[in-house]
């Protein structure tokens, strides 16, 4: 086997096992799931290395070297879209779509030309090294001052360069005769193990910084009530307990049994706008809500607070709220078990005062 054909068969095992981990990512989480973008575009890049090494050994020569260059060109692409989903850059809709019909047409445009000459590598290359810098840019723009984000984008600046020079090295080192030729020249050597070297870091990278978000996504969603996105019980008291530690007592503490069978999400953001800044909000309870109002909150606010907190409560719910002002040196769990109570005493009260439910 001739080194380029080993550089070959490398680049397509480390492409498939990066298609393979990505995929099983996007599968475990919801809110990953657009690395599946990333995963196609790993799984697809394999396509042109492995088609390097078909041209070897079967007599397609003309399909497998359309085949390699389209695979390797829509994995790219396919990056690129991954990537802007994942930093959550948006990009014009024609950009990608028309970047990948424009290098299936160049490569249409110069097919028969003379191989190792500028014109004919200049053009081959273009499609890529656009692709590429399409993909840095969104990474360099959206880096979130990050070690590994700023690696990541320093990776994807150094594919596209070395795709840059990649006509240059084909003239000194031959590229040879024809496509089937390709993998037993020195220009193969140099190309493949460059870019595999090159690739292999930015997939590291881009695993790194893939991994660090998941890590902060599974954080949030402990402290994080799924539906309606505001803090849980968990979140709510760290909350809580952060604003006991360093505020001054008399902050005002509210609990209200909603009722709820799905949150009325336009009803909790008009709640979210009344509240001051300084306010808490958490879902404590499927069907049961908390705010922390400051204690210098101005008594008309607040009372506007209490009505729209109780609007909130679904059918079969009156209303009831337990309120508790916050003592100092007090425990957050303490001050919400004392709330907790007095809306159940409240609850009781005005059971009391509409009187027994008639009986059947």
């Amino acid at each position: 086997m001739t080194g380029g054909l080993l550089a070959l068969a490398i680049n397509v095992v480390v492409s498939g096992l990066f298609a393979a981990v990505f995929l099983l990512i996007a599968r475990s989480h919801p809110a990953f799931r657009h690395l599946g973008w990333i995963a196609a575009a790993w799984g697809v890049g394999t396509g042109a290395p492995a088609a390097e090494v078909l041209l070897r050994v079967t007599p397609w020569t003309t399909v497998l070297s359309f085949t390699g260059y389209a695979c390797f060109s829509a994995g790219a692409h396919l990056l690129a879209h991954g990537l802007a989903r994942h930093y959550r850059r948006t990009l014009p809709r024609w950009l990608l779509p028309a970047s990948f019909a424009a290098s299936l047409i160049i490569r249409l445009a110069i097919w028969g030309g003379e191989r190792n000459t500028m014109p004919y590598e200049l053009y081959y290359q273009l499609p890529f090294v656009t692709a590429l810098a399409i993909s840095g840019v969104i990474v360099w723009h959206a880096r979130r001052r990050s070690v590994w984000d700023a690696i990541l984008a320093g990776c994807l600046w150094l594919f596209t360069l070395t795709f840059a020079s990649k006509p240059v090295a084909a003239i000194l080192l031959g590229s040879g005769a024809t496509a089937r030729d390709y993998a037993s020249s020195h220009y193969a050597i140099y190309s493949q193990a460059a870019s595999g070297l090159i690739a292999l870091g930015c997939g590291i990278a881009l695993m790194a910084v893939v991994i660090r978000d998941l890590r902060v996504r599974l954080k949030r969603d402990l402290v994080t009530d799924a539906p309606t996105g505001l803090p849980n019980r968990r979140g709510f008291l760290a909350g809580l307990q952060t604003r006991m530690d360093t505020a001054p007592a008399g902050d005002l503490l509210i609990v209200c049994e909603t009722g709820w069978q799905a949150a009325p999400h336009d009803r909790i953001t008009a709640l979210r706008r009344a509240l001051p800044p300084t306010a808490l909000l958490g879902r404590i309870d499927p069907q049961r809500l908390a705010v922390l109002l400051p204690g210098e909150t101005d008594p008309d606010r607040s009372a506007i607070v209490r009505g729209m907190i109780r609007d909130l409560s679904g059918a079969g719910h009156d209303g009831s709220l337990g309120e508790v002002r916050l003592a100092a040196g007090e425990d957050a769990a303490a001050a919400l078990a004392r709330a907790e109570g007095s809306l159940f005493l409240d609850a009781e009260l005005r059971k009391g005062r509409r009187g027994p439910s008639p009986q059947p």
